[in-house]
Order: C-alpha cells, then sequence, then structure tokens
C-alpha cells in the first residue's frame, strides 16, 4: 500500500513538471521574440504601414493625372492634402516644404518617406537656369548629418584637397597637399559659376542639404605673441555662387577650425561678384558675405528673419539691396563699409546695431518708426549722407536713442512723417 501511494505520488509530480514545462513553451510560443502574438502584432504593424504607403503612392499617382504627368509641380502639401481628401480627413500633413520629407500619419503613428527630387527637374531646385551638369560634385565638399531621422543635412566646407592656399592641409595643420593656389581644383570641371548640391548620399541613404557652414579656405596664418590669426578666402575662380532652393540657413562660424590660440579671423577680398540665394533661406549668419568687394548682384529673399554681424561687410561694390520686411534688427557692423548709396529699414526693424552703416557710401536712408535704437558710430564716416526720410513724427525721432558719434545722420535733412518708398 505505502509503496502504491509512493508511486502514485511520484507519477503526480512528474505530471507537475510537465504540465509545467508545457505550460512554459506555450507561453514562450504565445510571447517571446518569435511568438505567435509578436509575430501577430508584426504582421498587423507591416500592413498598417504597407496601408499609408500605398495611400501615399495613390496621392502622387492622383496628383500626376491631375497636373497631366507633370510631377515638377507637385508638393509635399499636395500630397498630403490629397491624402487626407481620399480618406475624407484633415489630420494628414507634410513634415517639411521640400523633398525629401515625410508624410505624417498622426492617427496611425505612423510616417512615409517619400523622395520625389529624382523625378523632379532641377529649374524647380534652382532660382537660376542650372541643368544636372551645372551641379557641384558632392565630393567636392565635407557634411555633417543634423537629423538622422529627418535626413537633413549641412555643408560643412570644401575638401582642403580640392581648395587650398600653398598646400596647407587644416586637419593636420601641415603643408601636406598639392597646392590649388586658391581656386578649385577637382578634375576638369570649371567652377566660375559654383552651384551647390541639394542633395547627398550618406552611408547608403540620401540627405537634403539645408544649411552651409563655410565655404573659405585658410588663406594665411600670422602668429603673434597675442595669439594665431587667421585670414580666409573664398575660392578665387569662382564668380557666381547658386544655393539650390532647399538651404534655409548660410553661416561663417567665428571659429572654422581647432587650431590653438586663435586670436581672430579676418576675411580677404574675393572675386565673387553675384549670388543666387535660396527661396527658402531664413538666416543669413555672421560675417557671411563679409569682404566680398567685387560683389554686385544678390537679392536678399522675404524668407529671411536673421541677418547676422557684419554679413555684408566691406562688400564695397555693393550698391543697393533691399532689407526683407521679416528682419527684426541690424546687427553691429551689417553693412559697414559697404557700396551702399541708399537704404530702407522697414516697418519691423527695432534697432540699428554699432558701427552697421560706417564709412558707406550712404546719401540717404529711410527709417520706419519702429526703430527705438541706433548704436554707436552706426553712420561714422557716412560723409555723402544728406537726407534721413523719417516715417514718424519729430517727436518719435527725438526718443530714438542714438549713440554716440552719430553726428553725419543727425546733421542730414530730415524728412519727418515720410510716406514714399
Amino acid at each position: 500500500m505505502k509503496r502504491e501511494k509512493g508511486i502514485t505520488l511520484i507519477a503526480l509530480v512528474v505530471t507537475i513538471v510537465v504540465l509545467i514545462i508545457l505550460a512554459a513553451v506555450s507561453i514562450s510560443m504565445l510571447t517571446g521574440e518569435n511568438g505567435i502574438i509578436t509575430q501577430a502584432q508584426n504582421a498587423k504593424d507591416a500592413t498598417e504601414q504597407a496601408r499609408v504607403e500605398e495611400l501615399v503612392d495613390l496621392a502622387v499617382n492622383s496628383l500626376m493625372g491631375k497636373n497631366t504627368g507633370n510631377i515638377n509641380e507637385i508638393t509635399p502639401e499636395m500630397i498630403a492634402q490629397e491624402v487626407n481628401e481620399m480618406e475624407n480627413r484633415d489630420d494628414v500633413y507634410a513634415e517639411g516644404s521640400t523633398f525629401p520629407t515625410n508624410i505624417i500619419f498622426p492617427e496611425e503613428e505612423r510616417k512615409v518617406a517619400v523622395d520625389l527630387n529624382g523625378k523632379v527637374e532641377n529649374d524647380s531646385m534652382y532660382d537660376a537656369d542650372v541643368d544636372e551638369t551645372d551641379i557641384a560634385p558632392t565630393d567636392l565638399f565635407d557634411y555633417e548629418i543634423i537629423d538622422e531621422t529627418a535626413k537633413i543635412a549641412k555643408i560643412t566646407r570644401i575638401k582642403p584637397k580640392y581648395c587650398n592656399m600653398d598646400g596647407y592641409n587644416p586637419d593636420t595643420e601641415t603643408y601636406d597637399l598639392e597646392n590649388t593656389n586658391g581656386n578649385i581644383v577637382y578634375n576638369d570641371k570649371s567652377f566660375n559659376t559654383l552651384v551647390l548640391p541639394y542633395e547627398v548620399e550618406l552611408n547608403g541613404n540620401k540627405y537634403k542639404i539645408i544649411e552651409v557652414h563655410q565655404l573659405r579656405y585658410v588663406d594665411s596664418i600670422e602668429t603673434g605673441c597675442t595669439g594665431t590669426l587667421i585670414s580666409l578666402r573664398f575660392p578665387q575662380n569662382v564668380y557666381t555662387l547658386v544655393l539650390p532652393n532647399t538651404i534655409e540657413k548660410i553661416y561663417q562660424p567665428s571659429k572654422i577650425y581647432e587650431l590653438q590660440n586663435i586670436q581672430s579671423i579676418s576675411y580677404l577680398s574675393d572675386n565673387l561678384e553675384t549670388v543666387i540665394l535660396s527661396n527658402n533661406l531664413n538666416l543669413i549668419g555672421e560675417n557671411a558675405f563679409a569682404s566680398f568687394d567685387k560683389l554686385t548682384n544678390i537679392t536678399i529673399p522675404e524668407s529671411v528673419t536673421s541677418i547676422g554681424n557684419g554679413a555684408f561687410e566691406k562688400c564695397s561694390s555693393l550698391t543697393n539691396i533691399k532689407i526683407p520686411e521679416g528682419i527684426t534688427s541690424i546687427g553691429d557692423n551689417t553693412f559697414y563699409w559697404s557700396g551702399l548709396t541708399s537704404i530702407t529699414i522697414p516697418e519691423g526693424v527695432t534697432s540699428i546695431g554699432e558701427f552697421s552703416f560706417a564709412h558707406s557710401d550712404l546719401e540717404s536712408i529711410t527709417i520706419s518708426k519702429s526703430v527705438t535704437s541706433i548704436g554707436g558710430f552706426a553712420f561714422n564716416g557716412c560723409e555723402n549722407l544728406t537726407t534721413v526720410n523719417y516715417k514718424g513724427t519729430r517727436e518719435q525721432w527725438n526718443a530714438i536713442s542714438i549713440g554716440s558719434d552719430n553726428e553725419d545722420l543727425t546733421n542730414a535733412t530730415i524728412n519727418y512723417n515720410y510716406t514714399g518708398e
């Protein structure tokens, strides 16, 4: 009897152990990495992603039909709107205004990458007459990824091996490169006109280029007791610069290379005469076009909302330019020693920085009544300035805080309540 009970107990234990093992196996099959539930969820995700991708494809095809096959006129916003109309919804939107970008589906928490650049004629990417052979090879530049998810990047410089002076290599701080004498030398391509690319392939993925970091090279380095002075210059064989409409920012950083004990950076005169900017540009950074003393043709697009200090300093051939309505301040040295003969400060600008127009060729200036302060030396040395057209009253003019050494401004004839352009 005892022996039979013992056998029964053992059998029970074995049965329980087997059941536990089977239960564990069943749970693993259901919830593990390769489990039924996981696989079902993955299949559901894949199906949902395929569905939204198909919606985007259908939207593009529909738009092509409406535009008789002309894909040049299709924008990301149009694709999102077409999806909304097809699905009777209003939440789908485009992440960016230019390709490549993503179409966002908030309800599904999904996005679809879309890039029609490969099918778009280049004349829609530039405000100039450009074809594929005009665009500079992407290998000419170094890049930095700004956002891996959004697939956007910036040009950080022209590679030193393609443009340098005396073979100087800033990466090694030695003269170990073949001397290009300040010209871009890349195979047999001519670079009198430098057309920047609008996209680049990095690590197997295409990235839209939205910023230009700097395009100048180290021309000379002088070391003194107070530190190192670096002189920078633009490629000498380039007379026209064309930016693609993907570019949102162009700037010249205050510190270019990680050289030791940098005291200051100076910009040398260059041969650049014409610049065609992006119609999506919003920032012209500090010293972006400083010392381009042959620059005569440039139009600042209305999209620009910020112009950095010294952006057009020493542009002695620049005789006229229009400041966009979205600008709220004129920075220090912005048009210092420029060739401007007249300028209009638009409504919305509240301050004019120090030395901003000093030693320029100004003969007349129109100032909006939104200006509340004018920095010291802002118009110092403007010996030709005879007329100030002020769009406010005498009392408002007297309330403006005007810094020292602006006699050339205050001694000019001031026309109050001016209503002209």
